[in-house]
């Protein structure tokens, strides 16, 4: 049912394309459709989900609150990259609704492959593809791929060449698979009831059980004979919906060895999945094998599915016309229920008296024959012969007003376009959009979105495709007329104070304010040539915090807290991007202290530098650079982990990848739209002459690349990685060494079948040199590397063939000339390594991992150059860092200090700590100083010796001789950090999480208590990715709880260490 009252709606641009983001496009309505009873607040529908997707939500003040829909236009990383990211984020906000994702085949594949390590029970996802025979099979007639109360939204196919009609084989059992897969990530879809707290309302108890909820009679008033009316169905025949899956009932999950009974290929006893990390009920053996190789059809070979683009028409809803009272008085009808089933579309019929009075109603009249002429709207039953009066909607409201709509159009290439010209062509569907007449009657084309790539917007039949849309706005997002500016301009801000203390340690990001190619021909001032039409007068490019209110209807503008902090007059807490403007000043600002010590700190840094310059360090040249230093979810001034180490000469290692890697690289090393474009004011320093340029240069010289383990936030960004490096022309002439567990090689073999990732084996033949070869963790083990553990905890996993990695091993350290790179076991909540680098130069470099303290690491390194240690929370939050196995910051500088490492970088600090990670009293952090100089109180001395400790940062570019300077450093970027609270006035949230660390730092001795402890844990403020919190722990399999007693012994064994070591 539509609603009673017709909801404003408008498209908002989140994002737009850049070196840190892909376009991310929303609709966004202020009442969400009514298809749940008593359902309040808007309704958000997304179109592309690329990389940081949802980090730009926490840097913008817009909010993901209501999403119901996530509408992909393709498969490439700049489309989905964020998907998997913002679903667990989805989840974490305790949804009401199902969430939907929609897009071109192998979108069912795309969710499937990150079942190893997304599993989520409190949201139901249910997804839709548009199947492939719609991209090959002559045009017809379309129907909705969605629809719900709020908008109506119909998939047009486009393919970069013409494909011949052939007999598209389904391949139902390999595509069943997959969606069985999707239905035990996220049980809800599948019939699993919410907890005792969900609703007891009847539509919200389908909504928990996954089923589909019909859709309203009506939303808009498209015309069935050129697009067809809108579907009771909320999915296509493809979709996942509404299946309940019945594991015992599918005949090919018996192929798989499912929990069907008996398998008496092993005796006559079941053959049973091991018990799952997160402990999922019901897993099929064979869950965690690889997915069956996606195709598009057996026949269809040559197109790979990231080809396929899928763009969009989406139609708001019916704008009922006005209710004319004085006519509705005139015709009797009297006020109440009657005339709101008028407003409604309901005809009503009512028996009057002899005064004209009504005496008796019904909504629906049967047998009446209506008069004509004065009396119209009379009618007199032939029966009784009664006076009854029966008045339709239109004779007492206006006409409706057509529903508003807008096109999404994803055209990659020049090579898409005769595809789009041919869903356009005279005669088809979409062809009414060009047509003003059926415009006016069945919908208003307000906006068309244009996603498109470089050389289409020069293409002279796509200017004549655009030239036929004269009245729409164009919002146009291309690459080579967009700039290239900071997205996350909060992070960048700091590092702009940070710089003036270190330029060289704390980089500017680089970024460009003028796009490749001239954008004042973007608009209708360019004059008409026969070979490239003008552009429609109504063209604009598509810009970040932006919106096109749809009603109603208006142009382009600011969002409005984007405009306030725009005005002159605004007050500066109010303003949004401190970054770009502060580089047109004379001098960025710098906080207080910094200005009054800054020159004090140069003073004491060159006389240790000269004292340090004498010793002549091994791998004094060897850069660390921290490109995301936060832990679980992405923040404003933290992105998830990645470290860099560069060997002079030799290559670049990349220590974890967390989503939005290839941004945080981008703006560190610099592209072709930043790094040949002033970024910088005079006044700043300018980089030297060593750095590296451009990242496309990083790229080439990658040569390692090590993934701890498989939780979201420490790999999410390598298939982008990976997808870039595989686009380099020329191509790299070294191959890049991928080090991790089997889930990390299983999750990119199956994205392979998607995307070309240039793995060697996979998409790249084996022998050709320069692609990504896959070594397993296990098989660098320290201590046992002969040897793969067949089960448990720390079990392989599997028995594919690609696992034995262990020839590649000699190979890899004659690349980065190293002695030795091998692994270490490490304790967290999944199996997880650390990993040592001993170089042949003396070096060394030990990297952690995420877990919490580890003899281990101690064991299988001493006397190392650096360690680079997780220290998730502070020493105040040591009961919470055991229960979700992390470190402390005191806790990994007692693992250095145990190692002999001569440094300790700290890093992966919990969004749940101040934005400076803040350490307790009364264990040591830095060397004493023998000389006048003071070093930072920040770190406080102690009698034991210690290492050098220094604090990572977003962008912080280190060398192994250049971490002492640090600790003069803290005090100056802590109240660095302090100011750009008050600054920037953070959000209540961040306020309360300030003004909670205020007291920490005066209490540095109470301990949390057991209450506040198990609220930290269950509130899901600082979910890991992957995990869930809330498991009843009484109900843990038995290998897991064996797995815990084995942590608490080790628990026991490092504490007696410990002792007796001190």
């Amino acid at each position: 049912m539509a609603h009673s009252t017709p909801t404003n709606w408008g498209i908002q641009f989140l994002s737009t394309v850049s070196s840190d983001t892909d376009p991310c496009v929303v609709f966004s309505f202020e009442q969400g459709p009514d298809t749940v009873q008593g359902s309040g607040g808007g309704a958000k529908y997304i179109f592309n989900v690329g990389e940081n997707t949802n980090r730009a939500f926490t840097q913008s003040k817009m909010s993901w609150n209501g999403t119901r829909a996530v509408f992909l236009t393709g498969s490439p990383r700049d489309r989905v990259g964020g998907l998997s990211s913002l679903l667990m984020s989805f989840a974490d906000g305790d949804p009401k609704y199902p969430m939907r994702v929609i897009g071109p085949p192998g979108v069912n594949h795309l969710l499937a492959t990150q079942r190893s390590f997304v599993y989520r029970k409190n949201i139901s996802v249910l997804s839709t593809e548009l199947p492939f025979d719609e991209f090959v099979m002559e045009r017809r007639i379309p129907e909705p791929i969605f629809q719900d109360g709020n908008l109506t939204v119909y998939g047009i196919p486009i393919t970069p060449i013409y494909l011949d009609t052939l007999s598209t084989l389904t391949l139902a059992q390999a595509q069943e698979w997959r969606e069985m897969m999707v239905a035990i990530m996220f049980p809800r879809s599948r019939g699993v009831e919410l907890p005792a707290t969900t609703s007891n309302n009847s539509k919200q108890s389908q909504y928990a059980k996954g089923e589909a909820i019909p859709a309203p009679t009506s939303s808009s008033s498209i015309d069935t004979t050129t697009l067809p009316s809108t579907s009771t169905s909320t999915s296509s025949p493809s979709s996942s919906a509404a299946r309940s899956w019945d594991y015992a009932n599918k005949p090919y999950v018996s192929k798989f060895s499912a929990h069907t009974g008996p398998d008496t290929r092993n005796g006559g006893e079941e053959e049973k999945e091991e018990p799952d990390e997160y402990r999922r009920p019901m897993l099929v053996t064979g869950f965690h094998k690889q997915l069956p190789r996606f195709s598009l059809s057996e026949t269809q070979k040559a197109l790979p599915p990231s080809a396929l683009s899928l763009s969009y028409l989406a139609v708001g809803p019916l704008t009922r016309g006005k209710f004319d009272a004085r006519k509705a008085e005139e015709l009797g009808v009297p006020n109440g229920p009657l005339r709101g089933a008028l407003t409604r579309g309901e005809t009503v019929r009512f028996l009057v008296d002899n005064n004209g009075r009504a005496v008796r109603a019904q909504t629906h009249g049967k047998g009446k024959k209506k008069k004509k002429g004065a009396n119209a709207g009379i009618v007199v039953d032939a029966n009784e012969g009664e006076r009854w009066v029966t008045v339709r909607p239109e004779d007492v409201v206006a006409s409706s007003i057509p529903p508003a709509a807008a096109l999404i159009l994803d055209i990659p290439t020049p090579e898409y376009i005769p595809s789009l010209l041919d869903a356009f062509r005279e005669g088809s569907a979409y062809a009414q959009c060009q047509q003003s007449t059926q415009i006016e009657t069945q919908f208003t084309l307000h906006t068309i979105i244009h996603l498109i790539g470089d050389g289409v917007l020069e293409d002279p039949r796509y200017r004549a495709f655009m030239a036929g849309f004269e009245r729409p706005h164009h919002v146009i997002s291309s690459p080579s007329y967009l700039p290239d500016p900071v997205t996350f301009t909060s992070s960048a801000y700091q590092q702009l104070k940070l710089a003036q203390l270190d330029p060289e340690m704390f980089r500017v990001p680089k970024f460009g304010l003028v796009p490749r190619k001239d954008a004042t021909s973007i608009g209708p001032q360019i004059p008409p040539s026969p070979e490239l039409p003008r552009l429609p007068k109504h063209t604009t490019l598509l810009t970040a915090n932006t919106i096109i209110p749809m009603r109603p209807l208006g142009p382009p503008r600011k969002e409005d807290w984007v405009a306030s902090a725009d005005t002159p007059h605004t007050s500066q807490g109010e303003e949004w991007d401190r970054f770009h403007p502060a580089l047109v000043r004379s001098a960025p600002p710098s906080p207080s202290l910094m200005l009054k010590t800054v020159g004090t700190l140069k003073t004491r840094c060159r006389k240790r530098f000269l004292r340090e310059k004498e010793k002549e360090r091994v791998g004094k040249y060897i850069s660390v650079i921290t490109l995301g230093t936060g832990s679980a979810v992405p923040g404003k001034y933290r992105n998830v982990s990645a470290t860099v180490i560069q060997i002079p000469e030799w290559g670049n290692i990349l220590l974890d990848c967390g989503e939005g890697t290839w941004g945080q690289l981008c703006r560190m090393f610099g592209t072709a739209s930043s790094t040949h474009t002033p970024t910088t004011s005079s006044s700043l320093p300018q980089s030297p002459e060593k750095q590296t340029l451009g990242v496309d240069v990083f790229l080439r010289s990658l040569k390692l690349i090590y993934i701890s383990h498989l939780h979201a936030d420490h790999h999410l960004g390598l298939a982008k990685i990976l997808a870039m490096r595989q686009a380099l022309n020329p191509p790299p002439k070294d191959p890049v060494y991928l080090v991790g567990v089997r889930g990390v090689h299983l999750y990119l073999r199956e994205v392979c079948d998607l995307e070309g990732l240039g793995i060697e084996g996979v998409d790249v033949d084996r022998g050709k040199g320069n692609g990504v070869v896959t070594i397993l963790s296990p098989a660098l083990h320290w201590n046992y590397s002969q040897v793969y553990t067949p089960q448990g905890m720390w079990g392989v996993g599997g028995t594919e063939e690609w696992l034995d990695s262990k020839t590649h091993i000699t190979a890899l350290c004659r690349a980065l000339n190293l002695h030795s790179f091998t692994t270490v076991d490490v304790r967290h909540r999944t199996r997880c390594y650390g990993c040592i680098i001993h170089s042949k130069d003396g070096w060394s470099v030990v990297f952690s991992g995420d877990t919490m303290p580890s003899k281990h690491l101690v064991h299988a390194a001493k006397n190392i150059t650096l360690l680079i240690h997780e220290a998730t929370m502070s020493d105040a939050q040591a009961d919470m860092a055991a229960a979700k196995a992390h470190s402390t910051v005191g806790q990994a500088i007692d693992i250095g200090r145990k190692m002999g490492a001569e440094n300790v970088l700290l890093t992966h600090f919990s969004a749940r700590q101040p934005k400076m990670p803040h350490r307790g009293r009364g264990t040591g952090d830095i060397r004493p100083d023998n000389d006048e100089s003071t070093p930072s109180s920040f770190f406080p001395l102690s009698p034991k010796p210690t290492p050098y400790i220094a604090t990572a940062f977003d962008y912080a570019h280190f060398t192994l001789e250049s971490m002492w300077k640090m600790q003069f450093y803290m005090d100056g970027i802590e109240q660095s950090y302090r100011e750009m609270v008050e600054e920037e006035r953070d959000t209540v949230e961040e306020r309360m999480v300030e003004e909670e660390w205020e007291e920490i730092r005066e209490q540095e001795d109470m301990k949390v208590k057991e209450g506040e402890r198990e609220s930290w844990m269950m509130g899901g403020y600082e979910q890991e990715f992957g995990m869930d919190l809330g498991m009843d722990l009484g109900e843990e399999a038995e290998a897991e709880q064996m797995e815990s007693d084995r942590e608490v012994k080790q628990v026991e064994s490092y504490e007696e260490d410990e002792k007796t070591d001190d």
